[in-house]
């Protein structure tokens, strides 16, 4: 018997871009749920450590964001999800079909703090030999969708603050010594819906 953690959360999609010919079209992919403590996982995530890691400018930051409680699974508030180009098989996740890994704390029954996101470098970086472009976007429209009864919290870097703004993220405060913003995304509540 195999124990995981790999539960599709959402199935979703990024743009994939045919370069050459100047056409667009959504590539499926899924957003999944998976337990940093289960074997097969935490080999999977170790092998997307490397492919993250060795290149980009955040370089050794993408390595610590992957220095999780799930080693010593202490803290039951955290859970971790990969945006992924696998349909299917979730049990085994595959390293080099990870699009992008966030993981999210839960603050209390009405709030989630947003800890990472990372896309793979490969995606992120205007790069013209990239054939999926808003990897980010998918990963925090499932983000919102799966935490829609919820606020989303996050410390957004300064220069992402305009990319979270057009998210639909809005800055609850600006620390006057430093770089960064705290901003919330408060899920829109339908009219004559009493929470």
């Amino acid at each position: 018997m195999i124990s995981f953690k790999g539960n599709l959360v959402s199935p979703t999609s990024v743009i994939q871009d045919y370069n050459f010919i100047a056409i667009t079209a959504n590539h499926p992919t899924s957003f999944v749920e998976i337990d940093p403590g289960d074997k097969f996982d935490k080999k999977a995530l170790n092998v997307v450590k490397y492919i993250f890691g060795s290149r980009g400018q955040d370089a050794a930051l993408i390595s610590d964001i992957f220095e999780y409680e799930g080693q010593s699974t202490n803290n039951r508030n955290s859970r971790y999800f990969v945006l992924t180009e696998q349909e299917d098989d979730f049990e085994r996740i595959k390293p080099s079909a990870v699009l992008g890994v966030t993981k999210v704390t839960n603050m209390d029954k009405d709030n989630v703090f947003v800890d990472m996101i990372q896309v793979n470098p490969f995606y992120v970086f205007n790069n013209p030999y990239s054939h999926l472009k808003r990897c980010g976007s998918s990963i925090l429209q499932s983000l919102k969708d799966t935490f829609s009864d919820k606020t989303l919290w996050l410390h957004s870097p300064k220069n992402l603050i305009n990319y979270f703004q057009r998210k639909g993220f809005e800055i609850a405060d600006l620390p006057a010594n430093k770089g960064d913003a705290l901003m919330k995304f408060k899920q829109k509540i339908p009219s004559g819906v009493i929470k």
